[in-house]
């Protein structure tokens, strides 16, 4: 639980299109990711680190003209970061997360 004179950790959203980037460096925890796609179906990776030679963690995806949305419930800890992999053109992503204290030990 958090200390009352503490403030509760930020929940941050990113949105990217047709790119592989790097969200954020360092220990977080994954909330949520949405994946929509144009006129071909797409997936985009999700991966704990700074590129996609770290661990896969979730792949979602979606079919033509259509998105998904998936919600963690238990949450996916990343100890490195989170690095977004978009399978192709014409998609589009939006992806929630939360910084933890580089002393968080999950």
């Amino acid at each position: 639980m958090f200390e009352e004179n503490k403030e509760k950790p930020r929940v941050t959203s990113l949105t990217f299109y047709n790119k592989d980037l790097i969200v954020v460096k360092g220990k977080c925890l994954l909330l949520s990711v949405s994946v929509t796609s144009g006129a071909n179906a797409r997936y985009i990776d999700i991966y704990d680190g700074t590129n996609n030679l770290g661990t896969q963690k979730e792949r979602i995806g979606s079919v033509a003209n259509d998105s998904n949305t998936r919600t963690f419930s238990g949450k996916v800890y990343m100890d490195r970061g989170i690095y977004v992999d978009v399978s192709g053109a014409d998609c589009m992503g939006a992806i929630e997360y939360q910084m933890l204290e580089e002393s968080f030990q999950p």
